[in-house]
């Protein structure tokens, strides 16, 4: 399947029908599970029988393979059900795995765990998933992923009624249970060791990009959230300030701080010299403990995997292309994870990052050609100030067809996800992005001069992403303040927006196809889309 002048991506033969197996299951079961499992293998085969022999019968093969494989690795991620009509609200002492932690501090850790063992009559327990959140009557050491805790509290079956939101989010992640109040009675087995040394690494990363700025509480949460991901450092106010500015993407949902990062330690290897083919493996070892020390948040391995897949192409030598890399990453992803795919970071990290590679790029590209200010004067007699508007204007060409790519996919997610469009979120990014990206280069350049004890150093590049802090979050405070800057919905159909978003996606993909053939103005479609949609809906809601 083309998608490009001379660039070609097979596997959305594979990744789109897997999609929609796994959105055919989610919404439909009654299949069998095992007539799937033939099913698939026998197009499997099939497709590989005729594609040794050079029919052209492997694709519509190797797509209801696909399309059967999704539908059977969703089923199998289904929790079966707890064999009651109702689940009261009921004190419970249970064993459990630490699955994961989104923050531990306050005297309080909340994250999600697995039932490893419980009292006789709470059986059919063993073995769910449920969201938690204990009172740290122990070292924080003690939660950690891995570790396995007794604990008492009060575990209930979560009521949709209740936050129809925060129950999607809870069935995304695979569970409906909660356990509240919970207390610590017993760590009945310790988080792994290389858990402990990556959660000591992660307080001693925290304590270099805060040093000298302690006393500048906003601007260090935003720091340790951009840098680290750590959007739990976030105030409230904080979080609805950003988000109301459009903003909200920089912290953790699209794992900008890990590509970030990556990119500040490749620019670092080839400083060292390092030989260009070995790159790719001391960068991904790298980012690899740079996502496990700063908690392995499921938007760092996205980032992760996209970054490693675009690195394979060039250890195999093939064609290094981008969308291909996200193509296999998304792939990797949904095969380890499926329900991901309901998850906002999922569609917000790869619908912005699909955007931004398949529309903004050749939009960049196209807007950028037109760009030539001097052009009856010959390049060898321009001087400096020649050079620096061209540059200038070329940047900032780049950079506004960057930023409405990726505000033209996530606007449509906001109204889904958080009820609200940010009207000023295309102009704001084009702001926030160039000055997040120093900021978290400060923060790469702080950490590595901390680790090698330049403490002076490491400080004058905390108070620099400080002053550049101040200047971000005084634009998100006012955006928040200003009724003009976005608008607010109340419980719009997300099932009508998120098709308005896989037809935008769909002709993104089809116009790059086509190398975007056609008249300029076809750049415009997208963001106008955008804009219709979020106003139609806008419309709707002031008439009913």
């Amino acid at each position: 399947m083309k998608t490009g002048a001379s660039d070609r991506s097979p596997l959305l033969w594979i990744l789109l029908p897997f999609i929609t197996g796994i959105f055919v299951a989610s919404q439909i079961s009654f299949l069998n599970v095992t007539l799937c499992a033939i099913i698939g293998v026998v197009f499997s085969g099939s497709a590989i029988f005729a594609a040794l022999r050079n029919r052209e019968l492997w694709i519509p093969c190797i797509i209801l393979a696909a399309l059967f494989t999704g539908y059977l690795r969703y089923t199998a991620e289904i929790p079966e059900p707890i064999d009651r009509l109702e689940f009261p609200e009921r004190e419970a002492a249970l064993s459990l795995r630490i699955d994961r932690i989104f923050h531990s501090k306050f005297k309080s850790a909340i994250g999600f765990a697995t039932v490893i063992d419980t009292a006789v009559h709470l059986n059919d327990l063993i073995g769910k998933r449920l969201y938690f959140s204990i009172y740290l009557n122990e070292s924080d050491s003690a939660v950690l992923p891995g570790a396995e805790l007794f604990v008492n509290g009060v575990i209930r079956e979560f009521i949709p009624d209740e936050n129809i939101r925060f129950h999607d989010f809870l069935v995304s992640n695979g569970t409906q249970l909660t356990l509240t109040r919970g207390s610590i009675r017993e760590v009945r087995k310790p988080a792994p060791n290389w858990r402990v040394k990556a959660a000591a690494l992660n307080r001693i990363l925290h304590g270099i990009i805060t040093r000298g700025i302690n006393d500048l509480p906003d601007q260090t949460h935003t720091y340790a959230a951009m840098t680290l991901g750590l959007k739990s450092e976030l105030s409230p106010e904080q979080k609805d300030a950003f988000l109301k500015s459009g903003a909200m993407h920089l912290f953790a949902i699209s794992g900008l701080h890990v590509g970030a990062m990556a990119i500040c330690s490749h620019s670092l290897l080839l400083l060292f010299r390092i030989p260009r083919k070995q790159i790719p493996f001391f960068n991904t070892g790298i980012i690899l403990v740079f996502v496990i020390t700063t908690g392995g948040a499921a938007s760092a391995w996205r980032a992760f995997t996209m970054i490693t897949c675009y690195y394979l192409a060039h250890i195999s030598k093939r064609q290094p292309s981008t969308v291909n890399a996200l193509i296999l990453s998304a792939l990797i992803c949904l095969i380890v994870e499926p329900r991901q795919l309901f998850q906002a970071g999922f569609q917000m990290s790869y619908a912005t990052v699909a955007a931004i590679l398949m529309y903004g790029i050749p939009f960049a590209t196209t807007m950028q050609s037109k760009w030539k200010p001097f052009d009856l004067l010959p390049r060898s007699a321009w001087n400096a100030k020649h050079h620096t508007i061209s540059f200038l204007g070329s940047y900032l060409i780049g950079s506004s067809c960057i930023c409405i790519a990726a505000f033209t996919t996530s606007s449509l997610l906001s109204i889904v996800y958080f009820d609200l469009f940010s009207t000023a979120g295309a102009i704001i990014n084009l702001i926030y992005l160039p000055l997040a990206s120093l900021v978290i280069s400060a923060g790469f350049c702080s950490i590595l001069c901390g680790l090698i004890f330049i403490t002076p150093l490491s400080i004058v590049f905390n108070h620099a992403a400080a002053l550049l802090l101040s200047f971000l979050d005084w634009i998100a405070a006012y955006t928040a303040t200003n009724r003009f800057a976005f608008i607010t919905y109340h419980n719009p159909h997300q099932a009508t927006l998120l098709t308005a978003l896989a037809f935008l996606l769909l002709t993104i993909g089809f116009l790059y196809a086509r190398s975007w053939r056609g008249h300029p103005s076809w750049h415009a479609i997208p963001p106008l889309f955008s804009g219709i949609v979020a106003l139609v809906f806008a419309i709707l809601e002031a008439i009913s």
